[in-house]
């Protein structure tokens, strides 16, 4: 028998692909049929941020609330998975899994709606301003919804929730000081 790697990878890769392309498909939908408009109603400026420990602090503890976000929730629906008493029980816990999958797929539709819409809008520059820290970022937010993925069907346990939760805050940590010092 075999025992499932505790970071999956292979998952997090695919849910990266998918991530970007929606944001890909997203972009090009914008970029052909309102740039402009949707350069007016962003604003970017493109300014970027102060080089300090300070901002760099700041970016890592806005997106670690939102990675703590994902990573409760892999937890709430790996509840489902334990022992069930009564029906009511098992009534909440399903109903926890359904708020939990509504809220995921909520946020990354917003985050691949919002980034594609910049990437359509302002093209090379959003993809000069983000080519350093992203990729950092979109590592930890794959993990986690791998993670996430995983703890839906019971297949995570707590060295999963520890290796994922450590490698996605390190990514973090490395994308924000890019984010911070790289520009």
């Amino acid at each position: 028998m075999t025992t499932p790697a505790a970071v999956d990878v292979g998952l997090a890769a695919r849910v990266a692909a998918t991530l970007t392309g929606l944001t890909a498909l997203t972009a090009l939908a914008i970029h052909l049929a309102a740039g402009a408009a949707t350069r007016d109603l962003l604003g970017f400026g493109f300014g970027g941020v102060e080089p300090t420990f300070a901002d760099a602090a700041a970016i890592f503890a806005n997106n670690a609330r939102v990675l703590a976000a994902v990573l409760v929730a892999a937890a709430g629906v790996r509840l489902g998975f334990a022992e069930a008493g009564d029906r009511w029980e098992r009534a909440a816990l399903t109903a926890l899994r359904t708020v939990c999958d509504a809220v995921i797929v909520l946020g990354c539709t917003l985050h691949v709606l919002v980034i594609g819409a910049a990437f359509g809008a302002y093209g090379t520059r959003t993809l000069a301003a983000t080519a350093l820290h992203a990729p950092g970022e979109l590592a930890a937010f794959s993990l986690a919804l791998a993670l996430y993925l995983r703890a839906r069907r019971g297949a995570a346990g707590p060295t999963a929730f520890a290796a994922t939760a450590g490698l996605a805050l390190a990514a973090l940590a490395v994308a924000a000081l890019a984010e911070t010092f790289a520009y």
